[in-house]
């Protein structure tokens, strides 16, 4: 049986593992220089469940002394928190997408704008459905939001998710990677799926109207949505370690330490040079001067497939 201190515990347990993991994912784009636009949708992210959190534990635990607009409040805070993660984490990997594959530039700019209209009509609709029955404030302060909201959010969940795993794939399969690399690519884009997944549990409590399944199901799914929206960069990091880990143990009966040390060194500058050349053949395709200020950002469009190749 769900509790309220069931929902307390899981909310702040999962708040914290997606928070490290995206911080993490910031770490590491941090490290190499090559923070952009995906970045700071991982970043919005945290600060939007952080806000949801709030809210919900305002909710499921209101104190005495606070007031009837206090409670209003923190629900429509809630509420809107729990719209601004799930949407600026599809935000993040649409951006990610949008790097890897600069050839569908206009296609994947459409998408973005469909994507913050999605965003804006969800949020839009659970408060005007709230605010058309005011009842819950005085009741049950939680709002009753029904099958509509139920249904629009698990139609837009899918269509969104599966364009997020399929945009990639015709690059990825066309692309010059050996399969293993198209694999590793296809499965992490692929894990969209699970946000899917997410959204079904949460958009069904919301159609049963059980308070605290619904707030339990809203914490699962935006943590796994920070998630999903940090494994390319973290993936891809962890294979470039266990490659860097593999030529170590290969050399080490051969090589002092501080031929390993230049061993390293090169490892990084081959992959800073590979991801450079990346990024002019880029920019090649789209007719773009290298000179141009978001030169940073496109140096990173093929930052997750050459990562593989380090």
């Amino acid at each position: 049986m769900i509790t309220i201190g069931v929902v307390h515990d899981a909310g702040i347990a999962l708040f914290t593992i997606a928070t490290v993991v995206t911080c993490c994912r910031l770490a590491v784009r941090v490290h190499d220089g090559l923070l952009c636009w995906d970045d700071f949708w991982a970043s919005f992210s945290i600060a939007s469940c952080a806000l949801m959190l709030t809210g919900v534990l305002i909710i499921i635990h209101p104190s005495d002394s606070m007031s009837q607009l206090t409670i209003v409040t923190a629900y429509y805070l809630a509420d809107a928190g729990f719209y601004a993660c799930v949407w600026s984490s599809r935000f993040s990997i649409l951006c990610t997408i949008k790097r890897i594959t600069p050839t569908y530039d206009n296609w994947l700019r459409a998408m973005a704008v469909a994507f913050f209209g999605m965003w804006l009509f969800l949020t839009t609709q659970a408060i005007v459905h709230c605010e058309k029955h005011p009842d819950w404030k005085t009741t049950t302060r939680q709002c009753p939001l029904g099958s509509s909201v139920a249904i629009a959010q698990l139609t837009t969940a899918v269509f969104t998710d599966l364009i997020l795993c399929l945009t990639p794939a015709r690059m990825i399969w066309n692309s010059d990677l050996t399969k293993p690399q198209r694999v590793r690519l296809t499965i992490v884009f692929s894990a969209c799926l699970f946000t899917t997944v997410a959204s079904l549990a949460h958009a069904y409590c919301i159609w049963a109207r059980s308070y605290l399944d619904q707030w339990l199901a809203a914490a699962f799914e935006t943590s796994i949505s920070m998630v999903v929206a940090s494994l390319s960069v973290l993936v891809s990091f962890s294979f470039r370690l266990a490659t860097m880990y593999t030529t170590f143990e290969g050399s080490s009966a051969s090589s002092s330490g501080a031929d390993q040390t230049v061993m390293l060194t090169s490892v990084w500058v081959t992959r800073d040079a590979e991801i450079s050349a990346a990024a002019r053949k880029s920019n090649a395709l789209e007719d773009r001067d290298d000179s141009d200020s978001s030169i940073k950002c496109d140096r990173t469009s093929v930052h997750t497939v050459v990562e593989g190749r380090a």
